[in-house]
Parts: C-alpha cells; structure tokens; sequence
C-alpha cells in the first residue's frame, strides 16, 4: 500500500510539473503570437509606425523614403551615412526612410553596413592613403558594394564589437565616431524591432558620451538626435517588456522633460511622435 500511495504522489506531481510546463509555453506562445500581430503584421509600434524621415530636407532621404517594399542599403545610401560633411538629423532620417522590413533573404542593413566600414578600413590601411579614397567608393556601383554583403547570409543584427570597427574607420578617415556609433545602432535597432534589449542598453550604457556636461566635445545636433533615438528605442523596449501601458508614454514624456531642442528638424518630428505615443497614454 506505501509503495502505491508513493507511485501515486509521484505522478500525481509529475502530472502537476507538466501542466505547469504547458500552461507556461502556452502563455509564451500567446504573447509570441501577440507580438508576431502587432509588430510583424500590422507594424504597430514605436520603431516602425513613427515615420520622420519626411522631415528632412535632403534629396537623398526625400528619394529613398518615397520607394515602395525592400530597401536595401547600396552604396548611395551607405556613402551618405558616412559622410562626415551630412549632418547627423539627415543620417537618421535616412534610416528611418530605409525602414524596418526584410525579406529574410538578404543580410540586415545594419550588418551590410558594420561589414562595410570593415573592409573599407582594411583596404585603406592595405594602401596607406586617403587621397582618392572617397572618391573611388562614390564611384563604386552597387555590384562591388554587393561584396560586403557575404555569401553566407548572417542572422546576427547585433554587433558588440561594433565600437572597435567604428573607430577605426573614424581614425582612419578624420570622421565623426559617434555619429557612425548612432547610425550604426539605429539601423541595428531597425533591423532587430522585435528585440531590441541589447540595443536599448548599450544606449543606455554609452549615453554619456552624447552629453554634453561629460562631452564637451559633442557637437549638439549629434547630442539630440541621439537622445532622440534612444527615446524611440526606450519606447519600443517598453512595449515588448510591459506590453501596452502607459510606461511606453512616460518614455516620450521624460524625453521632453529633458527641456526644449534647438535642431528644427527634431523640434518638426516630436508632433509626429506625440500623435502616436499619445495612444498609449490613456492606458494608465
């Protein structure tokens, strides 16, 4: 009779671990498929429904923000992001205008452009010399740009190498390392909307260098429109973290407690955020 009593509590608890295990992935899978829903189908969230590339005045923006379906990063695009004589605003709207969508056939934009900041740095310390070294990429066509996408498709959209990859390209070629850092992680952000966990805290991690009571080397057009991003950023993670609530309007709202932004362009954008984060204010 002991014996049984035990075989029969053992399996009793081990009925109880399993319903435990389904209940847990079934919640998983529910929370799975509401995201899938909300983010992959519809595009309803902070990164991929507030579209501000409009904004910009820049006909290279203007142009790619008005194709339709994929946008793939070429060499036009790829040369404006590095360009260190484009301001900043410019280069986030371009990808903003490049936007979120893949077909899952091409390599993301954010590591077509870390590997092509690689080999272009290899290539420039292989020739020693900068003398015609812009010149030749604003001639390259998209063929050879094609190169740095691979052969071998990499699901990786995260780089945390990236800093060491950047900077090099920016000793290199006399540019702006934090505007390529931010371009760098917004296209990863883009590229990555449904997770951007490891995103969202290497902005947090490296946003003192964007501020200028640390920086006084920061010039302030970068400083906004990194606080910028990271507001969309801190928006997006909010909404994959708690779902939809009011903390996803406390992100823009302390965004603007930060006080008023002097780069027009940014002033222009934050009545197109506030139209859409606004939603989830009344989720309080």
């Amino acid at each position: 009779m002991i014996d049984i009593l035990n075989f029969s509590q053992s399996d009793k608890a081990y009925n109880l671990l399993i319903i435990s295990i389904l209940n847990n992935i079934k919640y998983r899978l529910a929370i799975f498929i509401f995201l899938l829903a909300t983010l992959q189908c519809a595009a309803d969230s902070p990164l991929t429904s507030i579209s501000f590339w409009n904004i910009s005045d820049n006909p290279m923006v203007q142009k790619t923000g008005c194709l339709n379906g994929l946008k793939n990063l070429n060499n036009k695009t790829f040369n404006f992001l590095v360009n260190p004589e484009i301001a900043v605003f410019h280069k986030i709207a371009l990808v903003n205008a490049l936007g979120w969508e893949f077909d899952g056939n091409s390599p993301r934009n954010s590591r077509v452009f870390l590997n092509a900041l690689e080999m272009r740095s290899l290539n420039l310390l292989k020739n020693h010399g900068i003398d015609n070294f812009y010149q030749d990429y604003n001639n390259e066509n998209d063929a050879k740009f094609n190169r740095y996408k691979g052969n071998v498709i990499d699901k990786q959209v995260y780089n945390p190498g990236y800093k060491d990859i950047i900077k090099t390209y920016a000793s290199l070629t006399g540019s702006n390392s934090n505007d390529i850092y931010l371009v760098y992680l917004y296209l990863a952000a883009m590229d990555n909307y449904w997770d951007v966990s490891l995103i969202y805290e290497e902005l947090n991690k490296v946003g003192y260098e964007y501020d200028s009571k640390f920086n006084k080397e920061v010039e302030l057009d970068t400083e906004e429109s990194f606080k910028f991003v990271k507001m969309l950023v801190s928006s997006q993670h909010s909404l994959l973290e708690k779902g939809i609530s009011y903390d996803v309007w406390e992100q823009f709202d302390s965004y603007l407690l930060q006080g008023s932004m002097s780069n027009e362009f940014i002033n222009k954008t934050l009545p197109i955020a506030h139209k859409y984060l606004s939603s989830y204010k009344e989720e309080k």
